[in-house]
């Protein structure tokens, strides 16, 4: 009956959005144990819903979502999905403040005002260091 059901469905719920590399059969292979891995670790953490997306080379060659966006509505998660990225963002901060350090635009000992002009960190208790970008000053 599952593989009645699979045959019907369109081929991007079964195995994914897959361009480029995503369809070397190595890959997929890869690809195939992460679909399976995937559901498992939504069920073992509680999550209701994820989308994957991997990209090489800046294009997205595999995407997918599993579970659902609106339990209460049943609607699945698709690879459109909105996610809230939540800590995620800081990652990409280092990243860039990294980069900006390597090309020598920002050093990690400048104050924050230095770089944000018109976003001042004022200091309310007597004894705060300035805000730097790469550290807390001792």
């Amino acid at each position: 009956m599952i593989l009645i059901v699979l045959l019907l469905a369109p081929v991007e719920w079964v195995c994914g959005q897959r361009q480029g590399i995503a369809l070397h059969p190595h890959v997929g292979g890869i690809l195939d144990l992460r679909e399976v891995w995937v559901p498992g670790r939504m069920a073992y953490a509680g999550w209701p819903g994820v989308s994957v997306g991997i990209v090489q080379h800046q294009k997205l060659i595999y995407a997918k979502g599993f579970g659902y966006a609106d339990l209460e509505n049943k609607r699945p998660t698709t690879p459109d999905t909105l996610c809230r990225i939540a800590s995620h963002s800081k990652l990409f901060t280092a990243i860039a403040i990294m980069r900006l350090r390597d090309q020598g635009n920002v050093w990690l000992d400048d104050p924050v005002e230095k770089h944000l002009e018109g976003f001042p960190i004022s200091m309310t208790h007597p004894g705060a260091a300035a805000v730097l970008i790469g550290r807390a000053r001792s």
